[in-house]
């Protein structure tokens, strides 16, 4: 009865089996176990993609510039700004970032600044180094005009005004120490695009400017914010002559004060096309001795008008001296101040031997002129006035417009003189 039962068993398998039809292996081979046997070509393991970092490094005189605050890369592109904050070493960086990006600082410490318009990233420049920039002087004052408190600038660098309103100005000064090429640039972000700087140039000396030029742009712009850009030559000759300026702002919203932030930069040489100037070898006479002057010395502008109807040149001494109409007499000799200051020419205290106060003018080379009559000047620094010294100190009045269709910086003093009269403008005599 079993060995039945076991037959029967075998049948019904067997009749499975047919019914399911024959075994046929599969067509594709399945890829090979890495490092194993069979051939063909090996597939590599899938790895997760890495973004790319952008980062932005500080340097300030071509060392690390290492944050003592919080300060921020930015980077600005067509999809928004991307933000990041410098580490302690100076650097920033970011993730997630594809295309070209403006790259501005936030945050930098007070009396620091940098170019924001200087630097942009893409994917094949991604590392970005800005130099960190110390600011020489900063300034808001009010109170600077044309001829009065202007902020002297003595040195070539960065500046930073702030403006308070859109009537707002401030005048600086400006001398090169050498001949070359000089160039004046602002230093506004284009990228907040919200404050649009002016400068207005003037040339000229101390006592008289002339407008140049309003500049507007030839810097870094977008659709508001224009930067200006101003470059200017001198040669080795028109050395002391100074360059005026003032800057200020327009902004959106009114929303002052604003920051203006510029910087003065020598470009390179110049050739030096030296003027033809003949230089002036004096004649005197000159006093022959330095004793004190004896009186008190009265300047002639102090009078409020230039006159020479009464003074007279004696053929004696080779002197200017005071006339006295009513009495036919010559009085007191006429006086110059040379090398010390006046109302009028003050050259801060130094008069005409101030190194800024240019003696080439008119085709004439006056310095050792100069030299001259104040090493023979009294103990004032003052000398007689001879017939040369009056004409240069006729040549030097009009070359420096003190008078000058009621613009001159002698006229805005209150003092009035006609065309040949003006060479008195630092006259006088001891009473």
């Amino acid at each position: 009865m079993r060995k039945i039962a076991v037959v029967l068993l075998a049948i019904m398998l067997l009749s499975i089996l047919v019914g399911c039809g024959a075994f046929s292996p599969p067509t594709v081979l399945p890829d090979p176990v890495p490092g194993g046997e069979g051939g063909g070509e090996q597939k590599p393991e899938d790895t997760p993609p890495q973004d790319d970092i952008f980062s932005v490094t500080l340097v300030m005189n071509g060392q690390p510039f290492y944050p003592t605050s919080t300060i921020f890369a930015l980077w600005t592109g067509e999809e928004g700004v991307h933000r990041a904050v410098f580490n302690e070493e100076g650097v920033a960086e970011a993730t997630g970032l594809d295309g070209e990006y403006h790259v501005t600082l936030s945050g930098l410490p007070v009396g620091y600044t940098y170019d924001p318009n200087g630097y942009f990233a893409d994917n094949t420049n991604m590392d970005i180094t800005v130099e960190v920039l110390h600011i020489i002087s900063s300034t808001s004052r009010e109170d600077t005009t044309m001829y009065n408190n202007c902020v002297g600038i003595s040195s070539l660098g960065t500046y930073r005004t702030t403006l308070t309103s859109a009537s707002h100005k401030i005048w600086f000064e400006y001398t090169p120490s050498k001949g070359g090429i000089y160039s004046i640039e602002s230093w506004v972000d284009t990228t907040e695009n919200m404050v649009n700087p002016y400068v207005d140039i003037y040339n000229g000396t101390f006592a008289f400017k002339q407008l140049n030029r309003t500049q507007n742009d030839g810097g870094s712009s977008s659709t508001y914010t224009k930067n200006f850009r101003f470059e200017w030559s001198i040669t080795a000759s028109e050395v002391g002559n100074l360059v005026s300026f003032v800057i200020y702002a327009d902004c959106i919203g009114n929303n002052y004060p604003v920051t203006v932030d510029f910087t003065i930069k020598y470009e390179g040489d110049v050739p030096d096309i030296e003027s033809a100037y003949t230089k002036v070898h004096p004649e005197g006479p000159f006093l022959e001795s330095k004793i004190p002057p004896s009186g008190q010395f009265h300047y002639l502008y102090e009078d409020k008008v230039l006159s020479d109807d009464d003074i007279v040149f004696n053929e004696d001494d080779g002197y200017y001296h005071i006339y006295n109409s009513e009495t036919g007499e010559q009085g007191a000799v006429l006086y110059a101040t040379i090398g010390a200051g006046t109302d009028i020419l003050d050259g801060e205290g130094a008069g005409f031997k101030h190194p800024l106060v240019v003696l080439k003018f008119a085709g004439y080379d006056y310095y050792e002129f100069i030299e001259w009559y104040d090493f023979y000047s009294n103990t004032d620094k003052r000398h007689p006035v001879t017939e040369e010294l009056k004409q240069f100190m006729y040549l030097y009045a009009h070359s420096q417009h003190f008078f000058y269709d009621g613009n001159g910086w002698a006229e805005g003093l209150g003092i009035n003189s006609t065309e040949e009269d003006q060479w008195l403008f630092n006259c006088g005599y001891y009473i």
